[in-house]
């Protein structure tokens, strides 16, 4: 990407972090913290070549992993999202293809939560 002066990182962190984690534990939001920083520090570091750094943390999507909506943990959750729905893995996908165009060429060291308002509520 140095070499090319031009390039897009997109790292998939997490609401939890960057909020209190409700349902996962310390590790992983230890780790999805650090992701947020490193996603700033890169930023700064490679804006000179041309390379954009950026983070999407994305709060409940169903699915595999996350099991179905009637979970009781999901129920749970969804009491906490303002729009009242999970998201889905295409809205993630829409965000981090509108971050690798190049309309998103100013965007660099952002960290975009898609979670149906749950952080900012």
């Amino acid at each position: 990407m140095i070499a090319n002066g031009y390039g897009r990182i997109i790292n998939i962190g997490s609401l939890a972090g960057r909020a209190v984690p409700l349902i996962a534990g310390p590790h992983y939001a230890a780790s999805k913290a650090g992701l947020v920083g490193l996603t700033r520090a890169a930023a700064r570091d490679l804006a000179p070549h041309g390379i954009t750094v950026n983070c999407i943390a994305p709060g409940r999507v169903l699915s595999d992993l996350t099991g179905p909506a009637e979970a009781k943990v999901n129920r749970s959750a969804l009491s906490r999202i303002p729009l009242g729905r999970f998201g889905n893995a295409e809205e993630v996908a829409h965000v981090a293809a509108f971050l690798a165009s190049p309309m998103a060429g100013f965007i660099t060291g952002a960290t975009i939560d898609i979670t149906g308002g749950e952080f900012g509520a």
